[in-house]
């Protein structure tokens, strides 16, 4: 079982050759560019990391950016008191 066996997500592609955004479905990339340029900024207010740090730092993005800074903290608790 490989990771795309495990992804909850569908994965569409966008042709740039003929649009920006897929005239079918409407699938476009401005959500990931934005997303993955916030998290490249972040990872430079970090001054670089270690290659063994990507993964954490990453999921920590991952979290504030799902949940929310505000409601990152409840969130957890929320996660703790569940277990």
């Amino acid at each position: 079982m490989g990771i795309s066996d495990k992804l909850i997500f569908t994965h569409e592609t966008v042709n740039h050759s003929e649009s920006f955004v897929n005239p079918v479905i409407g699938t476009h990339t401005q959500n990931i560019e934005s997303t993955w340029n916030t998290c490249k900024y972040n990872i430079k207010m970090h001054k670089g990391i270690l290659g063994v740090k990507l993964d954490e730092l990453l999921c920590e993005f991952m979290w504030k950016h799902n949940t929310g800074k505000r409601m990152g903290l409840i969130a957890l608790f929320e996660l703790l008191r569940i277990q």
